[in-house]
């Protein structure tokens, strides 16, 4: 396996049920978010890609856009087609509604991968977030595909049938969704103005820091 480099996922296939738009066309200042959170991605990865419904729905780059095998079967189809394509087999993903990226927490999910983990999530509390988790090939993938033959997509279940690290972290650490259209214009409330200076916790390191190469 090639555990010394990484790609980053951004997961921007869903439907966005809940909040009544597509939420993967959503502006933050004079960009997409999903323009931002490849920036954010650049930083440590060595590779991003983005799980789309539509090819070249953003046409971002340097950015391969890949669309789910397993049709219709919710964030695990969109692991599972990350996985398929990634060029390395430490893999972060994320998801395309979660616009403050923590970049030192994504780091420290990494980590537990050099540490015998096959998966890491954070957790605060009773609440976990597995739409921010990293995650180590094959043993991940040929779960999500096994699952996905059984058309169970439940992602918690993907976890709990690997070896997964489990990150305890701060309140203020853990990942913001938005779920729905307030989550988005509270959002735009309130980091639109100091935008430079919100655009991703960067309290960690660069990418030439996180591998051991």
């Amino acid at each position: 396996m090639n555990t010394t480099k990484t790609t980053a996922i951004i997961l921007a296939g869903g439907k966005s049920s809940r909040f009544g738009a597509d939420k993967t066309t959503l502006p933050w200042g004079n960009r997409l978010i999903i323009h931002h959170l490849v920036e954010a991605c650049n930083k440590f990865a060595d590779e991003v890609l983005i799980i789309s419904n539509q090819q070249n729905k953003f046409a971002i780059e340097g950015v391969r856009e890949i669309s789910d095998i397993f049709k219709e079967k919710g964030p695990l189809g969109g692991f599972h087609a990350g996985m398929e394509a990634a060029r390395y087999d430490k893999i972060f993903f994320t998801a395309c509604d979660m616009p403050l990226f923590n970049l030192e927490l994504a780091q420290k999910l990494l980590t537990q991968l050099d540490q015998g983990a096959e998966a890491a999530i954070p957790r605060h509390g009773e609440r976990t977030e597995p739409l921010f988790s990293a995650i180590l090939r094959p043993a991940a993938l040929n779960t999500a595909t096994a699952m996905l033959q059984q058309d169970n997509r439940r992602l918690m279940d993907f976890f709990q049938q690997l070896n997964t690290s489990y990150l305890e972290c701060q309140e203020e650490d853990f990942q913001f969704n938005l779920n729905r259209q307030e989550d988005y214009q509270s959002f735009l409330a309130t980091y639109t103005t100091n935008l430079s200076s919100n655009l991703s916790n960067e309290k960690g390191n660069t990418k030439g820091d996180t591998h051991n190469e």
